[in-house]
């Protein structure tokens, strides 16, 4: 959901969706009725630029309904490049994660920095050395 108080955010490494909130249903214990107006708009957004690989080039099925709706989706030179409308990047990495060696965020930045760090956690975890 989209929210105008931001004031107790401590993490703005994507001040661009700073308004999107994802509440659990089983943790809210009230609910005060405001004057106001909903904002119709939804949620915001960042556009994240993907690739995608060997047999996900094919298998790759676009989702044009989603919350994570995707902007465009072609094939050039044998890799699927996807555009998507992301509001939060922790539900993308997921979704990046599971595809594995097949998909690459190309941008924006600080969202493919997000996935290395996530990475490099992994291999600690699993005591494995990398290089930068």
């Amino acid at each position: 959901m989209w929210c105008d108080e931001t004031e107790d955010i401590k993490n703005t490494e994507f001040p661009e969706l700073i308004h999107n909130r994802c509440l659990r249903l089983d943790r809210i214990k009230a609910i005060l009725p405001i004057n106001g107006h909903w904002r119709r708009e939804g949620l915001d957004f960042l556009e994240v630029q993907l690739h995608f690989y060997r047999g996900m080039v094919k298998a790759y099925e676009p989702k044009a309904r989603s919350i994570n709706k995707d902007i465009s989706s072609e094939v050039v030179d044998g890799v699927r490049q996807v555009v998507k409308r992301v509001p939060h990047p922790f539900w993308l990495i997921r979704e990046v994660l599971r595809y594995g060696e097949d998909c690459v965020v190309v941008s924006p930045e600080n969202v493919r920095s997000l996935v290395k760090e996530k990475l490099k956690t992994l291999c600690q975890r699993y005591n494995l050395e990398i290089s930068s």
